[in-house]
């Protein structure tokens, strides 16, 4: 089937269509979603993503373009596998095992509640793109090697990335009356810093 005619079918509304369709960009969109998503989810949660991928593609048929149906549907699936990821690292609590803050001077007694909450802040103030490469570094414990495939980006650039967020979240942690001493310790999945009020 020709892309003008499954364009029309689509818009038509026609469920055999998407499924040729279905057909036709299943591998390309795993792969995508896989890409994103990488070992930080189970593979029912891969194949859900896809689904969703397809169901958008079906809800906003209209917006299908003659030599651009290809590229719609991959920029949907990596938009689709970003939000999956950004979902599931919201959801995730700062554990003292990932994030370890040892706080010294007269408020020892800091509640640890308010000093997380601090620290999603912090890293709520990265970019999106900076925020996906260290949730996936000291969150699911990736490789700086495999979050370069993942984004698509060099082994260096990444760790220029994380480097730069450890120094933002100092500063961010700092402007809000805390003093930050952060470090890499050299220890995979670590962050370790020193606050006090």
């Amino acid at each position: 089937m020709n892309e003008a005619a499954m364009i029309h079918g689509l818009k038509k509304q026609k469920s055999e269509i998407l499924g040729a369709l279905m057909d036709h960009y299943i591998g390309y969109v795993s792969a995508i979603v896989r890409g994103i998503i990488g070992t930080s989810m189970s593979n029912e949660d891969v194949e859900e993503v896809v689904s969703d991928v397809f169901l958008a593609v079906w809800n906003n048929s209209d917006k299908l373009q003659k030599g651009k149906v290809k590229a719609y549907i991959g920029a949907i699936a990596r938009n689709r596998a970003k939000n999956k990821l950004r979902e599931l690292c919201s959801d995730l609590a700062l554990e003292e095992d990932v994030l370890t803050i040892s706080i010294e001077g007269p408020e020892e007694n800091l509640d640890m509640i308010e000093l997380s909450s601090i620290l999603k802040e912090a890293i709520g103030s990265l970019s999106h793109g900076d925020q996906e490469i260290f949730w996936r570094y000291y969150y699911y414990s990736q490789k700086t090697a495999q979050i370069a495939q993942a984004t698509m980006m060099s082994d260096a650039t990444i760790r220029t990335k994380l480097a730069r967020g450890r120094r933002k979240i100092g500063e961010f942690i700092t402007e809000r009356g805390y003093y930050c001493e952060s470090e890499n310790n050299g220890s995979h999945g670590q962050f370790d810093g020193q606050l006090a009020k």
